[in-house]
């Protein structure tokens, strides 16, 4: 998604590409509302990525509580490949510092479409992650600081 968006962005700089702006629609997505909408992008973003039709599970508050009786995992560790669910938003996890900082593809944030790195926990509770592969052990969450630190030294 991010070379597509970059591929796009950068012919639109070009002048090159001269279209009205796309909303891209997987079939079975139950939510409306395209990129404006974190429901409808981090089920589409999912879907895409892992080809997991997830189910409608309501407003972004309840999706943690509804995947838990869905028998999806969920947990508080930050993981690559989760949804991160806070009071009133959801948005897609690709990567994670190991401690606090994550790495998420989202829409509705800003009015938009939004990727980048940021505090999990600065953007209001922080309900916890519904994880969509391997789920992160207490192990591999203490271990975690380590990775951390290197990836701030690379930045």
């Amino acid at each position: 998604m991010r070379k597509i968006l970059t591929a796009v962005t950068g012919m639109i700089l070009a002048g090159t590409l001269t279209i009205s702006p796309l909303t891209i629609h997987a079939e079975g997505n139950p939510y409306g509302g395209g990129w404006n909408n974190c429901t409808w992008s981090a089920w589409q973003l999912v879907s895409e990525t892992d080809g997991i039709q997830l189910p409608q599970w309501g407003n972004a508050g309840s999706w943690l509580t509804a995947a838990a009786n869905a028998g999806y995992a969920t947990g508080s560790v930050p993981a690559a490949n989760s949804i991160a669910v806070w009071s009133h938003h959801v948005a897609f996890v690709t990567d994670t510092d190991g401690i606090d900082q994550i790495y998420t593809e989202e829409g509705g944030f800003n009015g938009g479409y939004y990727e980048g790195w940021f505090s999990a926990t600065g953007r209001g509770r922080l309900c916890g992650f519904i994880y969509l592969g391997d789920v992160p052990s207490a192990d591999s969450a203490a271990a975690e600081p380590a990775r951390a630190q290197t990836l701030r030294k690379l930045r």
